[in-house]
């Protein structure tokens, strides 16, 4: 029956595609997933170990009374052995989730190579209709539909061939782009888990800054107080390169300096010239 096996069929491209694009879902579920178990499960945790320090406290103030040094080296180790506890925990299951979405991530970049690898292979390989009917189907970004149309224009008209390439260098970059798919902000309802965690961590609206496009003046999104001066970012608009703020004012300040010296030294070359005259 070995040789049966050569009678199979290899699987079509459609349901190589196919494959792929679920597979790309259920990773992208889980990967959003782990994430909201990750906030809610250091959420929680917050509010578990201010619950037990509290009763602790509670406890200890009325039961030291009058206070003994045996019974407050107790409840002293009871209090380290709890934070010992809590911040463990804390630092292991910090390690296990950072794990999980590391690997989630990789295999969802793994995927998108792959599709981009098929959908390429469907380029060269198939013909101009089936070609486009798979990519319309399994490209919603549009990067290879731009490439097909230039290649197909240039196979008819030779004169067009500069163009053709202009259009296919150019493809990568889609020619509008919808603010929604490419901003991911917080959330604007959030729950009291959320503000928690955000008050621990010093997270969340409040602390956090806009990166606003110094060109065209667009949002691309927020990063915490501590990164924006080191932060550089290119617009999901205009695609101008904006330089991070420390960068900008060293070289502002290299300048000024550069500046200065050229200043002195003419000025120095001036007195040199109404001496010698």
């Amino acid at each position: 029956m070995r040789w049966l096996r050569f009678l199979k069929s290899e699987p079509s491209y459609s349901e190589r595609l196919r494959r792929i694009e679920v597979e790309l879902v259920n990773t992208e579920h889980s990967l959003k997933s782990i994430l909201y178990d990750k906030k809610r499960f250091f959420g929680y945790t917050c509010i578990v170990t201010g619950f037990t320090f509290t009763c602790i406290a509670i406890y200890a103030y009325f039961s030291l009374l009058p206070p003994k040094l045996g019974d407050l080296c107790l409840w002293l180790m009871v209090v380290a052995f709890c934070m010992t506890f809590f911040y463990l925990m804390k630092v292991m299951f910090s390690w296990y989730f950072s794990q999980r979405v590391e690997w989630y991530q990789l295999h969802l970049e793994t995927l998108k190579q792959e599709r981009i690898d098929l959908l390429q292979e469907v380029r060269e390989k198939e013909t101009y209709h089936v070609a486009k009917d798979l990519i319309d189907r399994f490209d919603p970004e549009g990067t290879t539909t731009s490439a097909l149309a230039a290649g197909a224009a240039t196979d008819l008209n030779d004169c067009d061939s500069t163009t053709g390439g202009f259009i296919r260098s150019t493809s990568r970059y889609p020619s509008f782009v919808t603010p929604d798919s490419l901003l991911t902000g917080l959330k604007q309802q959030r729950s009291v888990v959320d503000k928690i965690v955000d008050f621990f961590l010093n997270d969340g609206p409040n602390n956090r800054y806009a990166l606003i496009c110094s060109v065209c003046c667009g949002h691309n999104g927020t990063v915490p107080k501590d990164q924006i001066a080191a932060t550089a970012f290119r617009c999901c608009y205009c695609f101008a390169f904006n330089p991070a703020p420390k960068v900008a004012d060293q070289n502002s300040e290299s300048l000024d300096v550069r500046l200065f010296q050229d200043c002195g030294t003419q000025t120095d070359l001036e007195d040199t010239e109404g001496i010698d005259s």
